[in-house]
């Protein structure tokens, strides 16, 4: 029971560090840099199991929410895949895979 609470307390904790920050910040470049920067933290957090997957699921949905992109934020911007070369799309897989570690 002690370490639901702990857990508990944790999760608060973080959550309510998350919503201070946007509370508390107003320029949107800081805003973004501080949303990947935290992103790549809670990876690594992932990665270690130093936090519950819910918990890190719990935070990127905060964090999306607060910052109000939409889900689909980038179909407006870059190339369509349809219109990339065979080369440029084996480039971006590439880069994926080694991105999400799959290779």
């Amino acid at each position: 029971m002690a370490q639901d609470n702990k857990e508990n307390d944790i999760e608060i904790k973080n959550y309510s560090q998350i919503i201070e920050y946007f509370e508390a910040e107003t320029d949107p470049k800081e805003i973004e840099l501080w949303k990947y920067k935290t992103l790549i933290t809670l990876m690594d957090d992932l990665k270690q199991a130093k936090y519950t997957q819910e918990m890190i699921k719990n935070s990127l949905i905060l964090m999306q929410a607060l910052t109000n992109d939409s889900c689909d934020e980038y179909t407006s911007r870059g190339t369509h895949a349809a219109e990339l070369s065979d080369h440029d799309k084996e480039t971006c897989r590439a880069h994926l895979k080694k991105e999400l570690l799959i290779q």
